[in-house]
């Protein structure tokens, strides 16, 4: 078994002069969100964080003290990142809130974020830990899972798991590399078993068959999202189903053909953010059976938040974290294979 690539970054506020503390962990979570102090004046600002990239996973330990935290459609537009986090409680408390839904975050509690959507929380001094996955990886097991952005869980399950990330991050400094490659396909096993857990009784997610049937649509679907002809009809007599087994198939995401325009508007979108396809938006949306420029543009605007234009034009470079010694997590996200 190959080992996974790992990637490691390390910030601690001591490494620098405390007059610039705060402004060096500004310019370090910049990457993702926008941070200002919480607590009094006087209380001394101190940031230890480590991060890991472990195959498609990328995991965070933190300890930090009072702050606020800020993810607005602005650092959405710029960095690109399009992940799912499992953000993890530890000691501490986080007040949360997403749109006007607030949560208390208290020990073991975990957190779904969706980074493609707003967020905002205040946290006391404590320490924290995450586990970020990418959008195309959960989405393959749990359709539309950008639905549960914000919520919540507090199962045994979730207890469990969460007791799990956190001491990742006291032990992957001391773990030999040839404990990595089985730590990591643990980790994810115990991550879709606690997700699951939030659709334990629909219909797909009770039946190895039914993912077995979807993952082959899907697969059939990515070979095809270029041909003006696919249809709920092509599409169920490719895959050797019933249209009315396809339709339960892909309830969760609005129907086949939503789920087929949506992986068109992604696949586009990561041509765009690659930057390698030179020909007007569109030359490129046309190859994807979009009717016109303008309905393009008006479903990648709804899907993202922003105009293909803008993700063309503010794209970041990309950059290879496993060539640097250092890379923050904003890049570390972006070079995962989602």
């Amino acid at each position: 078994m190959s080992l996974p690539v790992v990637t490691s970054y390390h910030f601690d506020t001591d490494d620098h002069p405390e007059q610039t503390r705060f402004e060096m962990w500004r310019e370090v979570m910049a990457a993702t969100h926008e941070v200002a102090p919480a607590g009094t004046t006087l209380d001394p600002f101190h940031i230890q964080v480590a991060v890991w990239r472990l195959g498609q996973m990328v995991v965070t330990s933190g300890q930090l003290t009072s702050q606020s935290f800020a993810r607005s459609g602005e650092n959405i537009r710029r960095d690109h990142i399009d992940h799912f986090g499992l953000f993890v409680q530890g000691s501490g408390t986080r007040h949360c809130q997403v749109g006007s839904h607030t949560e208390l975050l208290r020990e073991n509690d975990i957190q779904i974020v969706d980074f493609a959507q707003p967020e905002n929380s205040v946290a006391t001094a404590g320490n924290t830990g995450t586990l970020y996955l990418p959008r195309d990886l959960v989405e393959e097991i749990i359709p539309h899972f950008s639905r549960f952005h914000g919520r919540v869980m507090r199962d045994s399950m979730a207890a469990l798991f969460a007791r799990h990330i956190l001491a990742m991050g006291t032990s992957l400094p001391y773990l030999p590399a040839t404990a990595l490659p089985n730590l990591t396909q643990a980790t994810m096993e115990m991550a879709f078993a606690c997700l699951q857990s939030l659709e334990s009784g629909s219909w797909e997610m009770n039946s190895a068959v039914v993912l077995a049937m979807r993952r082959r649509v899907e697969r059939y679907i990515e070979s095809q999202l270029e041909s003006p002809d696919i249809s709920p009809a092509t599409v169920a007599y490719a895959c050797d189903m019933s249209r009315t087994t396809l339709y339960r198939l892909f309830e969760p995401h609005g129907g086949v053909m939503t789920y087929v325009k949506r992986r068109r508007l992604h696949r586009i979108r990561a041509i765009l953010i690659a930057n390698e396809d030179l020909r007007s938006l569109a030359d490129i949306s046309e190859d994807y059976a979009f009717q016109s420029g303008a309905h393009f543009s008006r479903e990648f605007r709804k899907e993202f938040g922003s105009s293909p234009g803008e993700v063309r034009g503010d794209r970041l470079p990309q950059i290879n974290a496993t060539a640097l010694p250092e890379a923050d997590l904003g890049v570390i996200l972006r070079s995962l294979h989602s």
